[in-house]
């Protein structure tokens, strides 16, 4: 597995009269990028523009070795606010609603090899204050936060390239009575035989001490497979506003000795009742 970071500064523009799909900026770089302003990635674009509500596009270029060709390649996003469109040189990949949960697309078809390629993201904020319509989305019809906007790709994205198999989604749910972690983990993979593999977990405390580490053998099939695993925290500490401790969690999946997929998650032990 190999990750391409994509947090760093992209080209941003400001779309107020929604023309900009008419107009096919998607596929036309240079009208996309006349008048555009540099944003890093990730923020919330109220750090250049404040207030604004509406459309607006991010593009950036990103040079993909030769010899990733053949792998799987997913881009991700850990939240962008709130529907996002994704195009990789001028093609379409996929949309996205929601602005506070983390989306991909598979996007190797879509790459140039040993060559440049065009990321472009459409992205429509929620619509808070404004007494407008975008696409079929009007005021308060996204959720959002009544203290701020918090629009556009506020976190992180990466490139991430696998040879077969990914990790799709990994949820880690604490249990304070027990010092646990119920692990549910979702697996992906391209291979069309059933395979032998291993699952590592392991889990730092906020001092880079290890509080759990442990391999667990299954059976890798092709397409989805569903895994579960109870992470005991040695001496847990608790997350509390007061002290708020969170744990850094890695799991990964090896073949025959080598690392295909990984993923790595900030978690807490908390919980409430209502």
């Amino acid at each position: 597995m190999d990750t391409l970071c994509l947090n760093r500064t992209w080209k941003f523009k400001l779309d107020p009269k929604n023309i900009g799909l008419s107009e096919h900026w998607q596929v036309n770089t240079l009208q996309l990028e006349q008048d555009s302003a540099d944003i890093q990635v990730p923020c919330c674009w109220e750090e250049l523009e404040q207030d604004y509500e509406g459309v607006a596009w991010y593009s950036t270029q990103v040079d993909i070795e030769a010899d990733k060709a053949g792998q799987i390649c997913r881009i991700a996003f850990q939240a962008a606010n709130y529907r996002t469109g994704v195009w990789i040189n001028g093609k379409a990949v996929g949309s996205h609603d929601g602005g506070y949960t983390p989306f991909d697309f598979e996007i190797q078809d879509f790459l140039k090899y040993g060559a440049s390629n065009q990321i472009t993201l459409r992205i429509v904020s929620p619509i808070i204050t404004k007494d407008i319509r975008v696409d079929d989305l009007g005021p308060n019809d996204m959720p959002h936060w009544r203290g701020g906007l918090t629009a556009g790709i506020w976190q992180a994205a990466t490139l991430e390239f696998n040879q077969s198999a990914w990790i799709k989604h990994a949820f880690y749910q604490p249990k304070i009575k027990d010092s646990t972690f119920d692990l549910d983990l979702e697996l992906h993979c391209n291979e069309t035989c059933t395979q032998t593999a291993v699952l590592t977990i392991n889990v730092i405390d906020g001092s880079g001490v290890a509080a759990y580490e442990e391999d667990q053998t299954f059976e890798l099939q092709p397409g989805s497979t569903q895994l579960s695993h109870t992470i005991t925290v040695k001496e847990a500490k608790l997350w509390s506003c007061q002290s708020p401790h969170l744990y850094t969690a890695q799991a990964s999946i090896s073949l025959n000795g080598k690392a295909i997929a990984e993923s790595t998650e900030r978690i807490g032990l908390r919980e409430f009742t209502y």
